[in-house]
Protein backbone atom coordinates (compact mmCIF):
# COMPACT_ATOMS: atom_id res chain seq x y z
CA UNK A 1 0.00 0.00 0.00
CA UNK A 2 1.40 3.65 -0.74
CA UNK A 3 1.88 5.31 2.06
CA UNK A 4 1.48 10.01 1.77
CA UNK A 5 3.53 12.38 2.85
CA UNK A 6 1.34 13.11 5.30
CA UNK A 7 1.58 9.77 7.05
CA UNK A 8 5.25 9.72 6.15
CA UNK A 9 6.08 13.07 7.54
CA UNK A 10 3.67 11.91 10.88
CA UNK A 11 5.60 8.46 11.37
CA UNK A 12 8.81 10.74 11.33
CA UNK A 13 7.46 13.02 13.91
CA UNK A 14 6.45 10.69 15.88
CA UNK A 15 9.46 8.43 15.98
CA UNK A 16 11.52 11.52 16.34
CA UNK A 17 9.39 12.82 19.85
CA UNK A 18 9.88 9.60 21.19
CA UNK A 19 13.90 10.44 21.58
CA UNK A 20 13.85 14.03 21.72
CA UNK A 21 14.93 14.76 17.98
CA UNK A 22 12.13 16.74 16.47
CA UNK A 23 14.10 19.35 16.08
CA UNK A 24 16.67 17.41 14.41
CA UNK A 25 14.68 16.14 11.96
CA UNK A 26 13.55 19.00 10.49
CA UNK A 27 16.91 20.29 10.71
CA UNK A 28 17.90 17.46 8.68
CA UNK A 29 14.34 18.13 6.25
CA UNK A 30 15.15 21.58 5.82
CA UNK A 31 19.07 20.52 4.73
CA UNK A 32 17.48 18.38 2.45
CA UNK A 33 14.85 20.53 0.96
CA UNK A 34 17.90 23.22 0.22
CA UNK A 35 20.25 20.41 -1.86
CA UNK A 36 17.10 19.64 -3.49
CA UNK A 37 16.20 23.02 -4.59
CA UNK A 38 19.53 23.65 -5.88
CA UNK A 39 19.39 20.35 -7.82
CA UNK A 40 16.10 19.07 -9.29
CA UNK A 41 18.15 16.60 -11.17
CA UNK A 42 19.30 14.91 -7.92
CA UNK A 43 15.39 14.16 -7.08
CA UNK A 44 15.06 12.51 -10.93
CA UNK A 45 18.33 10.50 -10.42
CA UNK A 46 16.77 9.08 -6.65
CA UNK A 47 13.99 8.47 -8.48
CA UNK A 48 15.14 6.84 -11.62
CA UNK A 49 13.35 3.05 -11.82
CA UNK A 50 16.28 1.73 -13.81
CA UNK A 51 18.47 2.25 -11.32
CA UNK A 52 18.51 -0.28 -8.62
CA UNK A 53 16.96 0.93 -5.27
CA UNK A 54 19.67 -0.12 -3.43
CA UNK A 55 22.39 2.03 -5.39
CA UNK A 56 20.22 4.85 -4.94
CA UNK A 57 20.57 4.72 -1.65
CA UNK A 58 24.03 3.47 -1.56
CA UNK A 59 24.79 7.02 -3.66
CA UNK A 60 22.46 8.72 -0.83
CA UNK A 61 24.68 7.57 2.24
CA UNK A 62 27.75 8.36 0.05
CA UNK A 63 27.12 12.43 -0.48
CA UNK A 64 25.37 12.20 2.49
CA UNK A 65 27.49 11.01 5.11
CA UNK A 66 26.78 10.87 8.40
CA UNK A 67 25.24 14.74 8.17
CA UNK A 68 21.58 13.56 8.66
CA UNK A 69 20.22 11.43 11.44
CA UNK A 70 18.72 7.85 10.78
CA UNK A 71 15.18 8.64 11.55
CA UNK A 72 15.74 11.12 8.52
CA UNK A 73 18.02 9.07 6.68
CA UNK A 74 15.45 6.10 6.80
CA UNK A 75 12.28 8.25 5.77
CA UNK A 76 14.08 9.73 2.49
CA UNK A 77 14.60 5.89 1.65
CA UNK A 78 11.11 5.63 2.28
CA UNK A 79 9.49 8.55 -0.06
CA UNK A 80 12.36 7.50 -2.56
CA UNK A 81 10.34 3.72 -2.53
CA UNK A 82 7.20 5.39 -3.11
CA UNK A 83 8.30 7.71 -5.86
CA UNK A 84 7.25 10.52 -3.29
CA UNK A 85 10.63 12.46 -3.16
CA UNK A 86 9.06 14.61 -6.16
CA UNK A 87 6.68 15.99 -3.58
CA UNK A 88 9.29 17.01 -0.82
CA UNK A 89 7.95 20.35 -0.58
CA UNK A 90 4.58 18.72 0.28
CA UNK A 91 6.62 16.77 3.01
CA UNK A 92 8.16 19.31 4.03
CA UNK A 93 4.77 21.02 5.03
CA UNK A 94 3.27 18.33 6.44
CA UNK A 95 6.19 17.69 8.86
CA UNK A 96 5.95 21.35 9.89
CA UNK A 97 2.06 20.58 10.82
CA UNK A 98 2.53 17.16 11.98
CA UNK A 99 5.57 18.57 14.19
CA UNK A 100 3.04 21.13 15.49
CA UNK A 101 -0.14 18.79 15.69
CA UNK A 102 1.62 15.51 17.30
CA UNK A 103 4.59 16.67 19.17
CA UNK A 104 3.49 19.97 20.21
CA UNK A 105 7.24 21.60 18.50
CA UNK A 106 6.47 24.75 16.61
CA UNK A 107 8.59 26.92 14.77
CA UNK A 108 8.65 30.65 15.05
CA UNK A 109 10.15 33.43 13.37
CA UNK A 110 10.33 36.81 15.08
CA UNK A 111 10.35 39.74 12.39
CA UNK A 112 11.65 42.91 13.76
CA UNK A 113 13.75 46.40 13.02
CA UNK A 114 17.10 45.79 15.04
CA UNK A 115 18.40 42.25 16.43
CA UNK A 116 16.93 41.80 19.52
CA UNK A 117 19.01 40.41 23.06
CA UNK A 118 18.61 37.19 24.24
CA UNK A 119 17.18 38.02 27.00
CA UNK A 120 14.12 39.58 24.99
CA UNK A 121 14.13 36.91 22.63
CA UNK A 122 14.28 34.22 26.11
CA UNK A 123 11.21 35.69 26.99
CA UNK A 124 9.40 36.07 23.87
CA UNK A 125 10.44 32.09 23.45
CA UNK A 126 9.36 31.55 27.15
CA UNK A 127 5.76 33.37 26.53
CA UNK A 128 5.62 31.46 23.20
CA UNK A 129 5.92 28.40 24.68
CA UNK A 130 3.38 29.00 27.59
CA UNK A 131 0.64 30.34 24.92
CA UNK A 132 1.37 27.17 23.06
CA UNK A 133 2.14 24.34 25.73
CA UNK A 134 4.95 22.88 23.68
CA UNK A 135 8.11 23.67 22.00
CA UNK A 136 9.43 26.43 20.29
CA UNK A 137 12.61 26.78 18.50
CA UNK A 138 12.64 30.90 16.97
CA UNK A 139 13.97 32.35 14.32
CA UNK A 140 14.65 36.12 13.69
CA UNK A 141 14.50 38.06 10.81
CA UNK A 142 15.44 41.96 10.52
CA UNK A 143 12.75 43.57 8.44
CA UNK A 144 13.56 46.97 7.14
CA UNK A 145 9.86 47.71 6.86
CA UNK A 146 9.36 47.60 10.54
CA UNK A 147 9.49 50.83 12.04
CA UNK A 148 9.34 49.71 15.53
CA UNK A 149 8.15 46.83 17.23
CA UNK A 150 7.70 43.27 16.32
CA UNK A 151 5.69 40.62 13.81
CA UNK A 152 5.79 37.07 15.17
CA UNK A 153 4.56 33.94 13.08
CA UNK A 154 4.10 30.27 14.30
CA UNK A 155 2.50 28.42 11.13
CA UNK A 156 -0.59 30.40 10.54
CA UNK A 157 -1.00 32.05 14.12
CA UNK A 158 0.31 35.57 13.39
CA UNK A 159 0.87 38.68 15.89
CA UNK A 160 1.61 42.23 15.66
CA UNK A 161 3.02 44.59 17.59
CA UNK A 162 4.54 47.40 15.49
CA UNK A 163 4.05 51.16 15.27
CA UNK A 164 2.43 50.55 11.86
CA UNK A 165 -0.33 48.15 13.15
CA UNK A 166 -1.08 50.57 16.11
CA UNK A 167 -1.27 53.20 13.86
CA UNK A 168 -3.68 51.59 11.90
CA UNK A 169 -5.79 50.38 14.60
CA UNK A 170 -6.04 54.61 16.12
CA UNK A 171 -6.82 54.91 12.59
CA UNK A 172 -9.83 52.37 12.51
CA UNK A 173 -10.78 53.53 15.95
CA UNK A 174 -11.03 56.98 15.11
CA UNK A 175 -12.26 57.38 11.24
CA UNK A 176 -14.07 54.41 10.82
CA UNK A 177 -16.28 54.36 13.83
Amino acid sequence: MAKSVKEIAGALILTAKQDNMVERVIDDAKLLNNIFQLNQSLIQSLQDGLIDFEKRLQALDNALGDSIHSYTRNTLALLIQNNLLADFNNFMQALETQARELAGHYECTVFTAIELNQEKLTQIKAALEKKFSGTVRLNTKIDANIIGGMIIECGDWQYQSTIQSKLQQLYNHLVLN
